[in-house]
């Protein structure tokens, strides 16, 4: 709740939270659990049918909430900025949620369940390619393939969404110390927000990661206009990369040059994190989600479906971020520590995601554990759905080995390699000394 309003909500600012927003934030989620007693599935695509500016509007957020199902995990509303006036920032039952209670336990006069079914795919007819009425299947969250159905995402722009967030963030980081610090206490709860901070940073990152490569999954039956699959539109996805090259590729220094690290580091399950490890290993990891064989497989199955025109292609990916991170290394300059960071962290993601080119085949399933994170203990006895209605398994990668997703790591391994050669001799000893290790990884990799 602190990173996600604590820029717009002052009593997020208070700790420990007081009793009137304990009670808030425990009703929301009472009322998400009673969904469940009712029968009704995650939603995650309900956090995305209002478009990102009415969700920075008081009066379209009382009149129609933060999204159309309490059955998605969108938490509170972390884009709505200091002066809006928004005072409604976390979720309530929705039209979806109104629309699925009344279809599953309205009672019609029928003599039998089999003469309801017209009435009742009817009333979904009714609302045919209307967000507002969308079901969307929980991911696996560490891959979701269909962007809209995602945890704790908000709007139908999640660039333009977690843009906002970051802008709340920034407001916050610099009054961490001032909004915890307490007469003889350590900073320890400075370090947790901080923490928290950064933990949402990431978790935007992950968010805008799944535009790239991502597919519109839908559910057409006979006489439904849509098609089952769309791939996300080439704007969308370059824009995304283009988020997280600024976001995350370039260092942010609001966040790891800020002053409460003088004073606490992240703390987290009583472990203290130094900046340059965190920024080093989050970024790693972003990289490596971005690059990782499974999402570029999809975008080239996207370009052989749509066309190169058409689709944002893995080769427009690479350059473009490549031509950011290097802009330093063609200009001739001495490169900082967090540009050498970059560049290693960039070159080793490739290099370990080209190893697991050689898997024969991987499968990935849409659908993800039905389990509340609120009530983490598995059920011991489960209802699953019939195999019609569950969202079935794709099948994207397989012969890695001989995919397009090797030659493009390797054409840019190459080219780093070239000028990695070029530069060896240019710039300080830090900079000289990088470039020889450069070198040294791709030759390795490459067997040279």
């Amino acid at each position: 709740y602190f990173v996600m309003c604590g820029a717009v909500d002052s009593r997020a600012r208070e700790y420990p939270l007081s009793h009137e927003v304990m009670g808030e934030l425990a009703a929301t989620v009472l009322t998400h659990e009673v969904g469940h007693t009712l029968g009704l599935r995650h939603n995650f695509i309900g956090s995305t049918a209002y478009p990102v500016d009415s969700l920075r509007s008081k009066t379209f957020i009382r009149e129609h909430g933060l999204g159309t199902s309490i059955m998605d995990y969108q938490r509170f509303n972390y884009l709505a900025q200091p002066g809006d006036g928004v005072k409604e920032i976390t979720p309530k039952i929705g039209t979806y949620d109104k629309f699925a209670i009344n279809w599953a336990y309205r009672w019609l006069d029928t003599e039998t369940p089999q003469e309801e079914l017209p009435i009742l795919n009817e009333w979904i007819q009714e609302h045919e390619g209307d967000p507002m009425y969308w079901y969307g299947e929980q991911q696996d969250p560490k891959d979701p393939i269909d962007p809209r159905s995602q945890d704790e995402d908000l709007g139908d722009d999640i660039v333009k969404a977690n843009r906002y967030g970051i802008m709340n963030l920034k407001r916050i980081v610099p009054n961490i110390v001032a909004w915890t610090e307490e007469d003889g206490e350590s900073f320890a709860e400075a370090g947790k927000l901080l923490m928290a901070v950064i933990n949402q940073w990431k978790m935007y990152a992950g968010h805008v990661t799944a535009n790239v490569g991502g597919i519109y999954i839908n559910n057409p039956v006979k006489g439904s206009p849509e098609d089952r699959y769309i791939p996300v539109p080439k704007e969308i996805q370059n824009e995304s990369v283009k988020y997280l090259i600024e976001e995350v590729f370039i260092v942010p220094e609001w966040l790891f040059g800020a002053e409460v690290w003088k004073k606490s580091y992240p703390i987290q399950m009583g472990v203290e994190y130094s900046p340059y490890t965190v920024a080093r290993e989050l970024q790693y990891a972003t990289f490596y989600n971005l690059l990782k064989d499974e999402r570029l497989l999809r975008m080239f199955d996207s370009e052989a479906t749509l066309g190169r025109a058409k689709s944002y292609t893995p080769e427009e990916m690479f350059a473009d971020i490549h031509n950011v991170i290097f802009a330093s290394s063609k200009a001739g300059r001495n490169l900082s520590i967090y540009e050498r960071m970059t560049q290693k962290n960039f070159v080793d993601a490739i290099i370990v995601s080209s190893n697991r080119a050689v898997e024969k085949t991987t499968k990935k399933a849409l659908h993800h554990s039905n389990t509340c994170c609120f009530a983490s203990k598995v059920p011991e006895f489960t209802i699953e759905p019939r195999e019609e209605v569950q969202l079935r398994t794709l099948h994207f990668s397989s012969m890695g080995r001989v995919s397009e997703a090797v030659s493009v790591k390797r054409g840019e391994l190459l080219k780093i390699l070239k000028l990695a050669e070029n530069k060896r001799n240019t710039g300080n000893v830090e900079t000289r000394n990088h470039y020889e290790d450069l070198i040294i990884r791709v030759k390795e990799a490459l067997n040279m």
